[in-house]
């Protein structure tokens, strides 16, 4: 029993790796890679920001990524010597870790977007429901996303 529920929370972690990993892709435009910069411009649009919003909401968005940038490249690590690992006994104890690892992204995800939410004018938080939504729609199992968001 206790196999069985460590299996499924390691697969809740890993859908929930690459859910947050979609959401880096979506809004971190990279040089050289132009649609990235529209996708990353989506939740702006969606939600109409003004010019100032627009800054505080590119602010919000680099600080949160350099945030999480070393959380993920530990759980990376971590994920190469579970699997790796024939100690069973180890393995749990990275289980552990990438638990951990996971919490705190998880925390940092929602305070990006309570912040995000903060700088929406009342008028706007319809449209920021309506995001939340597709993207919860998007953590469904059996979900495939297909070309972009916009």
């Amino acid at each position: 029993m206790k196999t069985r529920i460590i299996t499924i929370g390691l697969i809740v972690m890993v859908v929930l790796n690459i859910i947050l990993i979609a959401f880096i892709l979506i809004g971190q435009p990279r040089q050289g890679h132009p649609h990235r910069e529209r996708r990353g411009q989506h939740l702006e649009e969606q939600l109409g920001f003004d010019a100032q919003q627009s800054r505080e909401f590119r602010d919000l968005k680099r600080a949160h990524f350099r945030e999480n940038r070393e959380l993920f490249r530990k759980m990376a690590g971590l994920k190469k010597q579970l699997l790796l690992s024939d100690d069973h006994l180890k393995a749990k104890e990275i289980i552990h870790e990438i638990e951990n690892l996971q919490g705190q992204i998880d925390w940092n995800i929602y305070e990006h977007f309570q912040a995000v939410k903060s700088i929406c004018h009342p008028n706007q938080l319809p449209a920021y429901a309506d995001f939340i939504d597709q993207v919860s729609q998007g953590m469904e199992p059996g979900h495939r996303r297909r070309g972009n968001m916009e």
